[in-house]
């Protein structure tokens, strides 16, 4: 999940990494769903992983701040923690579903 997530961060680029939360333009319009449904799939991992008992590599852990910090960034913190919260509820087939495209995903 968390790899899904964090290609939306490698396919949008640098799009949008200076934008501030609010701004009109292309990402709030055209991409600002892909980055709802990635802090979805990075708040769903997290719940699985404490479920589980397991921690991201030492090695993943940089990488994994930044994917995250960047999604925090271009959403906002408001957006970003509701959808963080959303996904850290969902349940399994949620969570699956949402990380193969399915709806109830994106916004």
């Amino acid at each position: 999940m968390e790899a899904l997530a964090a290609l939306t961060c490698e396919q949008h680029g640098r799009s949008g990494a200076d934008q501030s939360p609010g701004d009109e333009g292309p990402l709030q319009v055209a991409e600002a769903a892909d980055f709802v449904r990635a802090a979805r799939l990075f708040g769903a991992a997290a719940a699985l992983r404490q479920a589980i008992g397991t921690l991201l590599a030492p090695i993943e852990q940089e990488a994994h701040r930044h994917q995250v910090d960047r999604v925090r960034q271009i959403l906002g913190e408001e957006e970003f923690a509701a959808a963080w919260s959303e996904g850290r509820v969902m349940d399994l087939d949620e969570a699956v579903a949402c990380a193969i495209g399915h709806r109830g995903c994106g916004r």
